[in-house]
C-alpha cells in the first residue's frame, strides 16, 4: 500500500521561503525482551513531490509533481530532507509502505482508518500519483502489507526554523469527510504534518522559599500527541474539577507523548527583572538556572 505524507502550514503562519530545509525521520518498530522500540528505518523507498496544499483544509493547486525521476531511500538515520520549492511545500510517497503518523504504539492501530487507507492520500489521488510517476496502470486501492510498523516523525533541531513547530496533523473526518487538523488526529486518519511559524513568548517563573545558589535544570518537552481535545479542559477552568491540581491532572492524562526539544532560545531574568543570560536548551531540552 502506497502512503503519501505531505507537509502543511496553519492559516496565521507566513510564508515559508523557498530553499527552507525541512527534516524527517522515518522509525521503525522493534519488537524487543523487554518491550519495543523505536529506531530509524533504513531502507525504505519513497519519491518526494512538490505543491501540495498549503493549510489544513486547501485544496492541492494542482496536481503535485515529482521533485525528480529518482526513488529515493532512507539511510541508516531513517532521515528524509526536504525543501520548500517555487512549486510549493512538500510531500513524500512511501510507494511500498504504509507509514503511519501520530503512532505512539503498535496497540493503536485498528481498522477505523482502512476505508480510506489510513495515513494515505484519497484513493483516486493516489492511483494517479503513482501512474505520473511510473507511466502505468495501478490499482489505487492496494491490500494492507504485513511489513515492518512505520511512522514518520519531524525533527525541528535539524529543519530550518522557517518552519516553525508542529502545531498538529491533518486528515479527513470519517463522519463528514471534511479535513480537520490537531494532536488529536487519530493515527489511521492522519495524512500530514501541520506547523506553525507564528511563536509568542512564554514565562516559566522558579520561586524558592529559602535563599539558594544550587543550579536547577528544567527539561523542554514539546507535547506531540493528544488523547483528546484539551482545549475544551483548558476553558472550563478548574472550577469544573474541584481544584486546580484535579485540573492540571486531567490536562495531563489528554498527552499521550511528548519529546525533549533542543536549540530552544530563552532569556534568564533574576529576581528584579533584569536579564542574567541568553541560552539555547540543550540537545534534551535541558534549561539551566
Amino acid at each position: 500500500m502506497m502512503s503519501n505524507i505531505d507537509k502543511r502550514m496553519t492559516e496565521n503562519s507566513t510564508e515559508v521561503p523557498t530553499g527552507a530545509k525541512l527534516v524527517w525521520r522515518l522509525e521503525q518498530y522493534v519488537k524487543e525482551a523487554s518491550g519495543g522500540n523505536w529506531v530509524p528505518a533504513s531502507g525504505i523507498s519513497y519519491v518526494v513531490w512538490e505543491g501540495g496544499g498549503k493549510t489544513p483544509d486547501s485544496p492541492q493547486e494542482g496536481p503535485p509533481e515529482p521533485v525528480s525521476d529518482r526513488i529515493e531511500t532512507t539511510g541508516e538515520d531513517g532521515r528524509i530532507i526536504l525543501y520548500k520549492t517555487d512549486h510549493g511545500y512538500p510531500s513524500v510517497s512511501f510507494i511500498e509502505n504504509q507509514v503511519y503518523l501520530n503512532l505512539n504504539s503498535p496497540d493503536e492501530l485498528g481498522s477505523d482508518g482502512d476505508d480510506d487507507g489510513g495515513g494515505m492520500t484519497p484513493p483516486d489521488e493516489s492511483g494517479g500519483m503513482m501512474r505520473a510517476l511510473f507511466s502505468r496502470e495501478e490499482e489505487s486501492r492496494l491490500d494492507i502489507p504485513t511489513g515492518p510498523i512505520l511512522r514518520l516523525l519531524e525533527v525541528p533541531e535539524q529543519s530550518d526554523t522557517e518552519w516553525g513547530m508542529l502545531a498538529g496533523y491533518w486528515g479527513y473526518n470519517q463522519q463528514n469527510k471534511q479535513p480537520e487538523y490537531g494532536l488529536n488526529i487519530d493515527c489511521n486518519d492522519a495524512r500530514g504534518f501541520v506547523n506553525s511559524n507564528k511563536m509568542g513568548p512564554v514565562e516559566v517563573e522558579k520561586r524558592m522559599s529559602v535563599q539558594s545558589d544550587q543550579q536547577f535544570t528544567m527539561i523542554l518537552k514539546q507535547v506531540v500527541s493528544l488523547g483528546g481535545d484539551i482545549r475544551n479542559l483548558i476553558e472550563v477552568g478548574p472550577e469544573e474539577f474541584e481544584g486546580y491540581d484535579n485540573w492540571v491532572a486531567e490536562i495531563r492524562n489528554c498527552v499521550t507523548e511528548t519529546q525533549p526539544r533542543g536549540n530552544i532560545s530563552y532569556t534568564i531574568h533574576n529576581a528584579d527583572g533584569s536579564i542574567a543570560g541568553k541560552a539555547v536548551t540543550g540537545a534534551n531540552g535541558e534549561i539551566k538556572l
